[in-house]
């Protein structure tokens, strides 16, 4: 599914980050969120509670689902994506930045992303 979204979207030029789209980037982040909500609310339905990824990825580390290093990494990435993608739609542009303006921050993601679905990450409940 994550792949078919990635393809139907149009490709950033050389050198820029689609925020949304590009591994690592906020759709990532989302999908990780939700899988981990829909992996484990039937042990955990407090993790419906809240509807915002930021209070979701706190519940996952207070349940002991995820880390409070990866959780930082995670959101510290999402606000500052959506800051920067708030402040390009004002300006009526794509959302792309300059991939070399985002540091590691793409790969961080990327890195959990790996992580998370290939088993070795989250604690399983």
């Amino acid at each position: 599914m994550r792949s078919r979204m990635q393809a139907a979207q149009p490709a950033p030029a050389a050198g820029l980050f689609d925020l949304k789209q590009d591994r690592g980037g906020i759709v990532d982040i989302e999908f990780m969120v939700q899988y981990w909500v829909l992996r484990f609310a039937a042990d955990y339905p407090e993790l419906t509670n809240h509807t915002d990824n930021i209070h979701i990825l706190a519940d996952l580390v207070e349940f002991g689902l995820l880390t409070e290093g990866h959780r930082q990494t995670l959101v510290e990435a999402y606000r500052r994506y959506l800051s920067i993608e708030q402040h390009l739609r004002l300006m009526e542009h794509r959302p792309w930045e300059e991939r070399v303006e985002l540091g590691d921050e793409p790969d961080k993601i990327a890195q959990i992303w790996h992580e998370v679905f290939r088993g070795k990450h989250y604690v399983d409940g």
